[in-house]
């Protein structure tokens, strides 16, 4: 997944910078099925995760072009793919949560602000396949997150995770 990503981002040259995450601890994990998912553990999407960094909201706009790209798009009744050739597709667009909007309640993420984006890969002994092989047999499938961020927000970042991990511990979120 992160080397599909780094692909993509390779054509942004200096312009972005990519930070493969820590994949999600056992005990967060369980933390958040209690939590936020009624204790259904299938619905815990983002165990694998990353930080992509990119100066400014335009090269944000061009790297979410090229992901649906790669993507299969669905619209919201069926399972039909908008608008691509599902062979060349090795993700699918779960969901996005943009936190820049200003329709975003910025006190619900603590006045954090980013962009995440799930998508959802699958992938035979340890290697990615494309959308069109996901029927196969042996195909396992995960949701990953891709966090997207301004560079000018990376310096603040590892104390307001911090602080957004204490206060979203007290909110019971």
């Amino acid at each position: 997944f992160h080397d599909e990503l780094k692909k993509l981002l390779h054509s942004f040259g200096d312009g972005c910078c990519f930070e493969p995450g820590p994949i999600k601890t056992p005990a967060r994990a369980l933390e958040k099925v209690v939590r936020r998912y009624d204790r259904q553990p299938s619905h815990l999407t983002d165990i694998i995760r990353c930080r992509v960094f990119f100066k400014d909201f335009k090269s944000i706009l061009y790297f979410i072009e090229a992901v649906r790209f790669r993507a299969l798009v669905l619209d919201d009744s069926s399972e039909n793919a908008r608008g691509h050739d599902s062979s060349a597709c090795i993700f699918k667009f779960c969901g996005v949560k943009n936190r820049f909007s200003p329709g975003y309640r910025a006190i619900d993420s603590f006045g954090f602000r980013d962009l995440q984006m799930n998508l959802e890969v699958g992938f035979r002994d340890g290697k990615l396949v494309g959308c069109h092989e996901w029927s196969d047999s042996g195909v396992k499938r995960h949701i990953c997150e891709v966090q997207v961020l301004l560079e000018n927000d990376r310096k603040d970042l590892s104390d307001g995770c911090r602080q957004y991990g204490e206060l979203r511990n007290l909110a019971g979120r």
